[in-house]
């Protein structure tokens, strides 16, 4: 059998379709038939095996390494109520690890004309990055390009190289030439390019209780009844009106001086996880990211105790929860939440 490794950084979609291109086939069904009958799977258990598992197979690589170097899981999901070891949530055998390991929050193929130029002389192909897919970045994290959106309506059909060929491109209007605050451009895409390689989600409470004191010593309020500094606000000034508009529409809609518990009241509802887009926007606004932190480190390996306190046993009890949400494409892990703040 040809393998069809998937390129660095490549996007689980770009690599499925190239697989597609290079047997033949000409729907996805056909090739999930054909993975499933090549690699030997039980009728019951193969039905239910994830895409993302099947080309992980196929290219030799196990599907806890696949997601998190290929497909969008990571950065959706950089919070969740219970402790986990991997990206892959526990009820890994449903259909949210298909729609969580191909959705793209993004209305179209991006790609930086630099990178398939490098592309082209080192491998003579070329692929759709991860990189060029994070909501609110339209530039290049390397090269510092405005990105190109491709005009076909099924993008992922056709390789980055015959795209560019055919000139099917458009270019994107940086969206991060409308932000006021330019030092919070660039922590925000370096924080959003830190959460691709993040090997498993952090523990929702633990992370708002660091975030809810990192506001403190910055002199933020967190409780509605004390009269402080609202950080949304500062927020809306940062970012300014068109960003806020597209990516956080409730905040843009807030009065100022409004407290909006989604980001003033982080540590109050403890266990709820925020969008992932709105964690990043508000560790760039307090000039640091939580990971660097050793204190929550700490509280992660508190809350991971295996079974020891009451803690832990709250987390395993809601795992369950979790896996329903996650199949059914809402709740916690709010994949489209890297976008408006909404499921899909």
């Amino acid at each position: 059998m040809i393998i069809v490794k998937p390129l660095d950084d490549e996007l689980a979609e770009g690599h499925r379709q190239r697989h597609m291109h290079i047997f033949g086939f000409t729907s996805d069904e056909q090739q999930r038939e054909y993975l499933r009958a090549y690699y030997g799977q039980k009728k019951k258990r193969s039905e239910r095996m994830p895409d993302a598992f099947l080309l992980a197979i196929s290219a030799g690589m196990t599907p806890d390494e696949y997601v998190r170097r290929h497909t969008m899981l990571p950065p959706t999901r950089v919070a969740a109520w219970s402790s986990l070891k991997s990206v892959l949530p526990d009820t890994a055998w449903n259909i949210a690890a298909i729609k969580f390991g191909f959705a793209i929050p993004t209305s179209a193929g991006r790609l930086c004309l630099d990178c398939i130029n490098e592309d082209r002389q080192q491998q003579r192909t070329s692929g759709f990055r991860r990189i060029h897919h994070l909501p609110g970045i339209d530039y290049c994290p390397i090269h510092r390009n405005a990105l190109y959106a491709v005009s076909n309506e099924h993008p992922f059909k056709r390789m980055p190289i015959t795209w560019v060929d055919k000139g099917d491109l458009r270019p994107i209007a940086p969206i991060e030439d409308t932000v006021p605050d330019r030092d919070w451009v660039e922590r925000y895409r370096a924080i959003c390019l830190a959460t691709l390689y993040e090997p498993a989600p952090f523990l929702a409470k633990a992370l708002n209780y660091e975030l809810m004191r990192m506001m403190n010593g910055a002199g933020y309020t967190t409780d509605a009844r004390h009269p402080l500094t609202n950080l949304s606000d500062v927020l809306l000034t940062k970012i300014g009106p068109q960003w806020a508009a597209k990516f956080l529409p409730k905040i843009a809609e807030k009065p100022i001086n409004r407290y909006y518990t989604s980001v003033d009241g982080v540590g109050q509802a403890h266990w709820s996880v925020r969008p992932t887009l709105l964690y990043c926007a508000m560790w760039a606004c307090l000039d640091r990211d939580p990971w660097t932190s050793p204190r929550l480190r700490q509280q992660v390996l508190e809350y991971s105790s295996d079974g020891k306190d009451r803690r832990c046993r709250e987390a395993k009890a809601l795992r369950t929860v979790e896996g329903r949400a996650l199949a059914y494409g809402g709740g916690q892990v709010r994949l489209g939440s890297m976008e408006n703040g909404q499921a899909y």
